[in-house]
């Protein structure tokens, strides 16, 4: 039984002033106690302000119904046989639980928000590699292009009967395949990049 349970069915007990738990022999000498006395008066009776209903004041004794005062005060009351049984329901929880949940609730939401952060963070560098990749291959092909006008140009040279142009022809094409090299890197780079995107999101 929760601790501020215990103190409620503590206060239940001082509320409801006698009323026997057990209906024993007893209960029939208090009851004959109260036949033919007079309400000397009858008093409002509240739980944190509001009010849980009316207490009759009989021989300078007040009495508040078990039913009433224990619901109100959150407390199952069932009846069994001779006896009334107050109980505490199992999903009340006392302040410290409920700010030890609120914790762990606030714990847990901070550690999302971490992941989710680091997770972006990840997502922008991928993000700005895959647009890099993109802009070298974008340079591989522009490279590819220029080199090979500049390639025919030397073939062109040297079938006009231009000299040396063996070097320079040579130069070229390595230029190119060398490009041509550089870009099939990065384009299989770019794959990984986006495959490591797709992942993240």
């Amino acid at each position: 039984m929760k601790k501020w349970i215990k103190n409620l069915s503590l206060v239940t007990s001082g509320v409801v002033l006698g009323i026997a738990i057990s209906f024993s022999g007893d209960i029939s000498a208090a009851t004959s106690k109260l036949l033919g006395n007079k309400v000397g008066k009858v008093m409002a009776v509240t739980f944190n302000n509001k009010s849980i209903g009316e207490a009759p004041v009989i021989g300078g004794t007040s009495y508040v119904p078990v039913r009433t005062a224990a619901n109100s005060l959150g407390l199952g009351v069932t009846v069994e046989g001779n006896e009334i049984k107050l109980s505490s329901p199992e999903d009340v929880l006392s302040n410290e639980e409920m700010a030890a949940i609120a914790k762990q609730q606030q714990e847990e939401a901070e550690k999302a928000a971490e992941i989710e952060n680091k997770r972006n963070e990840e997502k922008k560098k991928v993000e700005d590699a895959i647009e890099t990749a993109k802009r070298k291959i974008t340079n591989a092909d522009n490279s590819i292009a220029n080199s090979s006008t500049l390639l025919e140009y030397a073939k062109s040279g040297k079938a006009a009967g231009a000299i040396g142009m063996d070097p320079i022809i040579k130069a070229h094409e390595e230029d190119i395949e060398s490009a041509k090299s550089f870009k099939e890197q990065q384009k299989k780079e770019l794959a990984d990049l986006e495959a490591q995107l797709a992942s993240l999101k």
